[in-house]
Protein backbone atom coordinates (compact mmCIF):
# COMPACT_ATOMS: atom_id res chain seq x y z
CA UNK A 1 0.00 0.00 0.00
CA UNK A 2 3.21 2.13 1.17
CA UNK A 3 4.68 1.53 -2.50
CA UNK A 4 1.62 2.53 -4.06
CA UNK A 5 1.25 6.17 -2.14
CA UNK A 6 4.50 6.53 -3.07
CA UNK A 7 4.40 5.69 -6.57
CA UNK A 8 1.59 8.29 -6.87
CA UNK A 9 2.74 10.79 -4.64
CA UNK A 10 5.94 10.37 -7.28
CA UNK A 11 3.65 10.58 -10.65
CA UNK A 12 1.71 13.47 -8.94
CA UNK A 13 5.50 15.44 -8.55
CA UNK A 14 6.41 14.98 -11.77
CA UNK A 15 3.25 16.18 -13.54
CA UNK A 16 3.61 19.15 -11.67
CA UNK A 17 7.63 19.81 -12.46
CA UNK A 18 6.37 18.91 -16.53
CA UNK A 19 3.47 21.63 -16.65
CA UNK A 20 4.08 24.95 -18.03
CA UNK A 21 1.62 27.54 -17.49
CA UNK A 22 -0.40 28.47 -20.66
CA UNK A 23 0.32 31.38 -22.86
CA UNK A 24 -2.20 33.99 -22.86
CA UNK A 25 -4.32 34.10 -26.33
CA UNK A 26 -2.46 38.02 -26.15
CA UNK A 27 1.02 37.00 -25.59
CA UNK A 28 0.91 34.02 -28.18
CA UNK A 29 -1.09 36.86 -30.81
CA UNK A 30 2.04 39.50 -30.28
CA UNK A 31 4.99 36.54 -30.67
CA UNK A 32 3.08 36.18 -34.19
CA UNK A 33 3.01 40.23 -34.60
CA UNK A 34 6.98 39.96 -33.98
CA UNK A 35 7.74 37.64 -36.10
CA UNK A 36 5.87 39.22 -39.22
CA UNK A 37 7.62 42.16 -38.18
CA UNK A 38 11.17 40.42 -38.95
CA UNK A 39 9.64 38.60 -42.00
CA UNK A 40 9.89 35.63 -40.25
CA UNK A 41 6.09 34.26 -41.86
CA UNK A 42 6.22 30.71 -41.61
CA UNK A 43 6.94 30.90 -38.03
CA UNK A 44 4.39 32.98 -37.74
CA UNK A 45 1.74 31.10 -39.49
CA UNK A 46 2.60 27.71 -37.39
CA UNK A 47 1.99 29.58 -34.58
CA UNK A 48 -1.56 31.21 -35.35
CA UNK A 49 -2.76 28.22 -37.11
CA UNK A 50 -2.07 26.26 -33.93
CA UNK A 51 -3.83 29.31 -31.85
CA UNK A 52 -6.71 29.41 -34.44
CA UNK A 53 -7.02 25.61 -33.84
CA UNK A 54 -7.87 25.81 -30.13
CA UNK A 55 -8.25 29.46 -29.38
CA UNK A 56 -9.92 30.92 -31.99
CA UNK A 57 -10.31 34.80 -31.90
CA UNK A 58 -10.05 37.72 -34.40
CA UNK A 59 -6.82 38.72 -33.64
CA UNK A 60 -5.07 35.70 -34.65
CA UNK A 61 -7.10 35.13 -37.81
CA UNK A 62 -6.13 38.62 -38.81
CA UNK A 63 -2.34 37.94 -38.23
CA UNK A 64 -3.02 34.82 -39.88
CA UNK A 65 -4.19 36.55 -43.20
CA UNK A 66 -1.44 38.98 -42.76
CA UNK A 67 1.33 36.08 -42.90
CA UNK A 68 -0.27 34.99 -45.54
CA UNK A 69 -0.70 38.16 -47.71
CA UNK A 70 2.77 39.44 -46.76
CA UNK A 71 4.35 35.98 -48.17
CA UNK A 72 2.44 37.14 -51.40
CA UNK A 73 3.81 40.58 -50.96
CA UNK A 74 0.67 42.01 -50.37
CA UNK A 75 0.70 45.46 -48.59
CA UNK A 76 -3.07 46.50 -47.95
CA UNK A 77 -2.14 50.45 -47.88
CA UNK A 78 -1.73 49.83 -51.84
CA UNK A 79 -5.14 48.74 -52.26
CA UNK A 80 -7.07 50.52 -49.57
CA UNK A 81 -8.87 52.40 -52.18
CA UNK A 82 -10.11 49.92 -54.49
CA UNK A 83 -12.36 48.68 -51.98
CA UNK A 84 -13.70 52.11 -49.88
CA UNK A 85 -14.65 53.44 -53.17
CA UNK A 86 -16.28 50.48 -54.50
CA UNK A 87 -19.73 52.11 -54.83
CA UNK A 88 -18.04 53.76 -57.77
CA UNK A 89 -18.05 50.78 -59.80
CA UNK A 90 -22.13 50.47 -60.02
CA UNK A 91 -22.39 54.20 -60.46
CA UNK A 92 -24.92 55.09 -63.09
CA UNK A 93 -23.22 55.55 -66.66
CA UNK A 94 -24.20 56.24 -70.33
CA UNK A 95 -24.82 52.99 -71.84
CA UNK A 96 -22.19 51.07 -73.73
CA UNK A 97 -23.87 48.85 -76.51
CA UNK A 98 -22.99 45.68 -78.04
CA UNK A 99 -20.38 46.89 -79.92
CA UNK A 100 -18.57 48.49 -77.20
CA UNK A 101 -18.80 45.34 -75.44
CA UNK A 102 -16.85 43.38 -78.36
CA UNK A 103 -13.38 45.09 -77.93
CA UNK A 104 -14.00 43.15 -74.29
CA UNK A 105 -15.52 39.77 -75.29
CA UNK A 106 -15.12 39.35 -78.84
CA UNK A 107 -18.03 38.70 -81.37
CA UNK A 108 -19.36 35.74 -80.58
CA UNK A 109 -19.95 36.25 -76.89
CA UNK A 110 -20.43 40.05 -76.50
CA UNK A 111 -24.24 39.86 -77.77
CA UNK A 112 -25.00 37.19 -75.15
CA UNK A 113 -23.24 38.99 -72.37
CA UNK A 114 -24.98 41.85 -73.22
CA UNK A 115 -28.39 40.48 -73.19
CA UNK A 116 -27.80 38.82 -69.76
CA UNK A 117 -26.66 42.31 -68.52
CA UNK A 118 -30.16 43.68 -69.74
CA UNK A 119 -31.86 41.09 -67.84
CA UNK A 120 -29.74 41.72 -64.45
CA UNK A 121 -30.86 45.01 -65.27
CA UNK A 122 -26.88 46.32 -65.90
CA UNK A 123 -25.69 48.08 -69.22
CA UNK A 124 -22.79 47.44 -70.85
CA UNK A 125 -21.45 50.82 -69.23
CA UNK A 126 -21.68 49.55 -65.24
CA UNK A 127 -19.31 46.32 -66.55
CA UNK A 128 -17.29 49.08 -68.34
CA UNK A 129 -16.73 51.31 -65.28
CA UNK A 130 -15.89 47.72 -62.90
CA UNK A 131 -13.52 46.21 -65.42
CA UNK A 132 -11.40 49.98 -65.73
CA UNK A 133 -11.54 50.33 -62.09
CA UNK A 134 -10.07 46.85 -61.40
CA UNK A 135 -7.53 47.23 -64.14
CA UNK A 136 -6.08 49.95 -62.17
CA UNK A 137 -5.51 47.13 -58.98
CA UNK A 138 -1.47 45.61 -59.63
CA UNK A 139 -1.91 42.23 -61.09
CA UNK A 140 -0.21 39.07 -59.13
CA UNK A 141 0.89 35.63 -59.68
CA UNK A 142 -0.80 32.69 -59.38
CA UNK A 143 1.68 31.57 -56.58
CA UNK A 144 0.75 34.93 -54.56
CA UNK A 145 -3.11 34.67 -56.03
CA UNK A 146 -2.83 31.44 -53.59
CA UNK A 147 -1.78 32.85 -51.02
CA UNK A 148 -3.76 35.25 -51.13
CA UNK A 149 -7.03 32.50 -51.08
CA UNK A 150 -5.10 31.20 -47.57
CA UNK A 151 -5.32 34.88 -46.13
CA UNK A 152 -8.95 34.96 -47.33
CA UNK A 153 -10.08 31.85 -46.31
CA UNK A 154 -8.70 32.69 -42.48
CA UNK A 155 -10.57 35.64 -42.05
CA UNK A 156 -13.96 33.47 -43.87
CA UNK A 157 -15.41 33.42 -40.08
CA UNK A 158 -13.96 36.68 -38.19
CA UNK A 159 -16.99 38.49 -37.01
CA UNK A 160 -15.26 42.10 -36.67
CA UNK A 161 -15.99 45.08 -39.69
CA UNK A 162 -12.47 45.89 -39.65
CA UNK A 163 -11.42 42.02 -40.27
CA UNK A 164 -13.90 41.57 -43.20
CA UNK A 165 -13.10 45.10 -44.67
CA UNK A 166 -9.42 43.61 -44.62
CA UNK A 167 -10.87 39.88 -46.31
CA UNK A 168 -12.79 42.26 -48.74
CA UNK A 169 -9.50 44.24 -50.21
CA UNK A 170 -8.09 40.97 -50.47
CA UNK A 171 -10.85 39.65 -52.47
CA UNK A 172 -10.98 42.47 -55.07
CA UNK A 173 -6.98 40.77 -55.39
CA UNK A 174 -8.66 38.03 -56.42
CA UNK A 175 -11.53 38.98 -58.47
CA UNK A 176 -9.00 41.17 -60.52
CA UNK A 177 -6.89 37.89 -60.70
CA UNK A 178 -9.71 35.84 -62.16
CA UNK A 179 -11.37 38.13 -63.98
CA UNK A 180 -8.28 38.97 -65.69
CA UNK A 181 -7.69 35.13 -66.84
CA UNK A 182 -11.25 35.21 -67.86
CA UNK A 183 -10.78 38.12 -70.43
CA UNK A 184 -7.47 36.07 -71.20
CA UNK A 185 -9.17 32.75 -72.33
CA UNK A 186 -12.08 34.42 -74.07
CA UNK A 187 -10.23 35.18 -77.42
CA UNK A 188 -8.35 31.79 -77.60
CA UNK A 189 -11.44 29.87 -77.20
CA UNK A 190 -13.40 31.76 -79.90
CA UNK A 191 -10.17 30.74 -82.26
CA UNK A 192 -10.16 27.39 -80.88
CA UNK A 193 -10.58 24.47 -83.32
CA UNK A 194 -14.12 22.88 -83.52
CA UNK A 195 -12.61 19.47 -82.17
CA UNK A 196 -11.53 21.78 -78.66
CA UNK A 197 -14.55 24.36 -78.83
CA UNK A 198 -16.40 22.94 -75.57
CA UNK A 199 -13.07 22.55 -73.67
CA UNK A 200 -12.07 25.43 -74.04
CA UNK A 201 -14.80 27.79 -73.28
CA UNK A 202 -15.25 25.65 -70.51
CA UNK A 203 -12.37 26.87 -69.20
CA UNK A 204 -13.69 30.27 -69.82
CA UNK A 205 -16.77 28.97 -68.04
CA UNK A 206 -14.37 28.36 -64.78
CA UNK A 207 -12.60 31.26 -64.59
CA UNK A 208 -16.39 33.29 -64.69
CA UNK A 209 -18.10 31.00 -62.27
CA UNK A 210 -14.83 31.50 -59.95
CA UNK A 211 -14.90 34.70 -60.47
CA UNK A 212 -18.64 35.20 -59.63
CA UNK A 213 -18.28 33.51 -56.56
CA UNK A 214 -15.33 35.83 -55.59
CA UNK A 215 -17.16 38.81 -56.35
CA UNK A 216 -20.48 37.37 -53.97
CA UNK A 217 -17.61 37.15 -51.61
CA UNK A 218 -16.48 40.40 -51.59
CA UNK A 219 -20.42 41.68 -51.47
CA UNK A 220 -20.73 39.33 -48.19
CA UNK A 221 -17.11 41.27 -46.71
CA UNK A 222 -18.32 44.44 -47.70
CA UNK A 223 -22.00 44.50 -46.01
CA UNK A 224 -20.17 43.73 -42.66
CA UNK A 225 -17.56 46.10 -43.20
CA UNK A 226 -19.48 48.98 -44.40
CA UNK A 227 -23.02 48.67 -42.41
CA UNK A 228 -23.94 51.69 -44.31
CA UNK A 229 -24.10 49.85 -47.39
CA UNK A 230 -25.14 46.39 -46.25
CA UNK A 231 -28.64 46.58 -48.56
CA UNK A 232 -27.16 47.51 -51.21
CA UNK A 233 -24.18 44.61 -51.23
CA UNK A 234 -26.73 41.85 -49.89
CA UNK A 235 -29.39 42.99 -52.79
CA UNK A 236 -26.15 42.39 -55.22
CA UNK A 237 -25.01 39.69 -53.56
CA UNK A 238 -28.62 38.07 -53.90
CA UNK A 239 -28.47 38.30 -57.47
CA UNK A 240 -25.06 37.26 -58.13
CA UNK A 241 -26.28 34.26 -56.48
CA UNK A 242 -29.40 33.84 -58.76
CA UNK A 243 -26.84 34.15 -61.25
CA UNK A 244 -24.54 31.19 -60.62
CA UNK A 245 -27.59 28.94 -59.72
CA UNK A 246 -28.20 29.99 -63.40
CA UNK A 247 -25.24 29.44 -64.58
CA UNK A 248 -25.32 25.79 -65.97
CA UNK A 249 -28.02 26.10 -67.42
CA UNK A 250 -26.51 29.41 -69.51
CA UNK A 251 -23.61 27.58 -70.03
CA UNK A 252 -25.36 24.78 -71.97
CA UNK A 253 -27.22 27.14 -74.21
CA UNK A 254 -24.01 29.38 -74.83
CA UNK A 255 -22.24 25.87 -75.69
CA UNK A 256 -24.91 25.06 -78.10
CA UNK A 257 -24.77 28.22 -80.27
CA UNK A 258 -20.74 28.64 -80.11
CA UNK A 259 -20.16 25.27 -80.66
CA UNK A 260 -22.89 23.82 -82.37
CA UNK A 261 -22.57 19.45 -82.99
CA UNK A 262 -22.47 20.03 -86.92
Amino acid sequence: MRLLLLISSILVFTSCQNSKPEVSVEDQNQRALTLIEKGQMDEAIEILKVQEASRPNDRSKTLLASAYAKKAGFEIQDYWGYTVGYPELVEEAQVVGKKGLENIFGQQLAPVIYQELEKQGMTGADLNLILKRLAQVPERTAEQIELLIQARDSLSQAESGGARLYRAIIGVVILKYALSRTVEYIPKAALSPKSQCKKAWQTVSNWFLFSLQGLDEVLKDISIGFPSQATQAQEASGKIKQFIEELPQKKKELTGQICPEN
